[in-house]
């Protein structure tokens, strides 16, 4: 718990907490400003208490170990900034310092000596307030322990600095915080270069040069020049220095290869400062079409990392950037002396599978119409320019990209599809995609995809079975029909504000499900009647002729029992998946209107009234859909 005058972080990005017991003042968390850079300053600090009415003089150590913190970008988080002045309770041990606690000590220096109070002595909180020594917990009054950075010397019986740093007196403990800050893959150390020691003697460069020898610090790796310099400045000014006092050299990471597709193939540059055309960047074509010697693009190779040096002498492992993780497909080359990939045939343009590929594909100049007829591809992609007109079908292995719109057509493709207009149905007719469909819209459409169902405005009255997910960008309206998507489902709006009733389905599609149980339950009848036939022979006294229509029936019990086999392979595929659907959500960003269902791994739920903003999930606790 903390004092209630805590507040939030203040301009300067920095929140400070009073403890329960307001015998300390903590930094909670400190990030610079947006849009800033700047270091921690002592009076973002000192403005920060005045907030809290704090009135007693923070400990000038504590400060600059956290002004090291801030310069040296490493994170300020739950570091104490001051405490109160102790009480002291009689006959309890205590530590006595020996000088100014603000100063920093070296290796060797005696920080202090233990002693026991000889009586009760009161206290201040960070308040300026009395303390009196039965008012904080026994803990306060406990043996002190010594932590990092100092040692008990057997033989006086004080306390010693093992190195450069700050003492730092907590209840019941004595640390000693380092002033040198290694920083950068121990590739530079960060140090606050104070003019006085401990002993308020005048610090010489010999004792600092003395102190990164005593880490171990490579001769070579120390900024001497800089050092003179912060100390030069802070016998000065009389007031501490940041600096630099070793550095070493960073290892070098290498670029990592990539591919840069050709300025023919980029997208085209829209005129942002035109106010009157609106581009739904997400909309435009995913496909380009090339002709044979096109440059697609060029692959930048990788560059090799170099090592660098520490400021121990020890060796920071480079790092070889990536190869780029595109190659050349179907119809692509890659020129070895240029990089670039080039076309070796027409088609389009298809970026899949860490592969550049150009497919063969069929253009037709207008609608698939009277003028063309069905059409029916053996191999390659179809380009339609216009629109796929009513009762007129269209079947191709790979991708199928229509300009305008797909009508009451018969549509299957082997790879994804691209309508760049809206698909307007009007019962008899259907799309079925092995990849992926993409469109502005669809009305009364019957669609069932492998890969991900995207729109951009709207589906109305459509019937969508889907094995991954629908998606919707620009307005994203979904109203009427029933929609399956085994792997989720984000819309904008869902369902209509005059109770149009809309289906969604989230996880297995239900009739699958229900079609293996029925072939399993049909196959296991089977089997079990050859059984019974089976054991109605003597194969001792059985004919020829008998023997010959046990083996006929023997192979059809195994052909079943094959094929059983494999429809428990499938039951159990399926019940894997249904235990993964339980982490399924939909997410409908607007709203949801009243007379939607949702169906949500075999768990359904009617919305009784209007949602704003929510997602829609299973709760296996308490076997029902949930939203939140």
């Amino acid at each position: 718990m903390t004092d209630n005058r805590d507040g939030s972080a203040g301009s300067s990005g920095l929140e400070l907490v009073v403890s329960e017991d307001r015998m300390s003042v903590k930094v909670k968390n400190y990030s610079p400003p947006p849009g800033t850079q700047s270091n921690l300053s002592l009076e973002d600090i000192y403005a920060e208490l005045a907030r809290l009415d704090v009135l007693l003089k923070p400990d000038e150590g504590l400060l600059n170990n956290i002004l090291l913190r801030s310069w040296s970008g490493s994170p300020i988080k739950d570091m104490t900034i001051m405490t109160g002045i102790m009480p002291r309770k009689k006959g309890a041990s205590f530590f006595e310092p020996r000088g100014n606690l603000s100063l920093p000590v070296f290796k060797g220096t005696l920080i202090g000596v233990y002693a026991r109070a000889e009586q009760d002595q009161s206290g201040k909180n960070v308040f300026g307030r009395p303390v009196p020594p039965h008012k904080l917990d026994q803990e306060y009054y406990q043996e002190m322990v010594l932590g990092s950075g100092c040692k008990l010397d057997s033989k006086s019986g004080g306390v010693l600095a093992k190195g450069y740093g700050l003492v730092q007196m907590d209840p019941g403990k004595i640390d000693v915080k380092p002033l040198f800050r290694i920083v950068g893959e121990k590739s530079r150390i960060v140090s606050i270069i104070f003019p006085r020691d401990y002993y308020e003697l005048e610090i010489q460069i010999e004792q600092l040069l003395k102190a990164l020898t005593d880490m171990k610090v490579a001769e070579s790796m120390v900024e001497q020049n800089a050092i003179e310099t912060a100390l030069e400045n802070a016998h000065k000014t009389q007031s501490p220095q940041i600096a630099v006092v070793a550095r070493g050299t960073p290892a070098k990471y290498g670029r990592n290869g990539y591919f840069e597709l050709a300025s023919s193939l980029q997208q085209e540059e829209v005129d942002d400062s035109d106010v009157t055309r609106r581009v739904d960047y997400r909309e435009r074509s995913v496909y380009r079409s090339v002709a044979e010697g096109t440059v697609l693009g060029r692959i930048h190779q990788a560059t090799p990392g170099r090592d660098g040096q520490d400021v121990f002498g020890n060796v920071i492992p480079g790092r070889d950037g990536k190869e780029c993780p595109l190659g050349p497909g179907e119809n692509v080359r890659l020129d070895p002396s240029t990089g670039e990939l080039v076309a070796e045939s027409a088609g389009l343009v298809l970026f899949q599978e860490k592969q550049v590929s150009v497919l063969d594909f069929l253009q037709v100049n207008g609608d698939v119409a009277l003028s063309t007829g069905n059409i029916k591809l053996n191999k390659g992609s179809l380009e339609v320019m216009g629109t796929v007109r009513d009762t007129f079908s269209v079947r191709c292995p790979e991708h199928l990209i229509v300009h305008k719109n797909i009508e009451d057509a018969q549509v299957l493709a082997g790879g994804n599809i691209e309508v760049q207009g809206g698909v307007v149905m009007k019962g008899s007719g259907y799309i079925k995609v092995k990849g992926s469909l993409r469109c502005k819209f669809a009305e009364n459409a019957n669609i069932m995809a492998v890969g991900q169902v995207s729109f951009a405005n709207n589906l109305t009255n459509c019937t969508v079975v889907c094995k991954d997910r629908v998606v919707s960008q620009g307005k994203g309206k979904v109203m009427g029909g029933k929609i399956t998507a085994e792997k989720g489902m984000e819309v904008r709006e869902l369902g209509s504000s005059y109770g149009v009733r809309t289906e969604v389905n989230i996880g297995l599609v239900p009739e699958e499900l229900q079609s293996l149980l029925d072939q399993k339950k049909e196959l296991k009848k089977h089997k079990d009647e050859i059984n019974k036939k089976i054991s109605s022979f003597d194969l001792k006294k059985s004919t020829p002729e008998q023997k010959k229509v046990i083996k006929e029936i023997m192979n059809v019990y195994s052909t079943i029992q094959e094929r059983l086999l494999e429809t428990e392979r499938q039951l159990e595929e399926k019940r894997e998946e249904f235990k993964k659907s339980t982490s399924l959500v939909l997410k409908v960003t607007d709203t949801v209107y009243p007379g939607t269902v949702i169906t949500i791994s075999g768990k359904t739920v009617q919305v009784q009234k209007e949602q704003k903003a929510c997602k829609f999930y299973y709760d296996p606790v308490e076997d029902r859909v949930a939203w939140s």
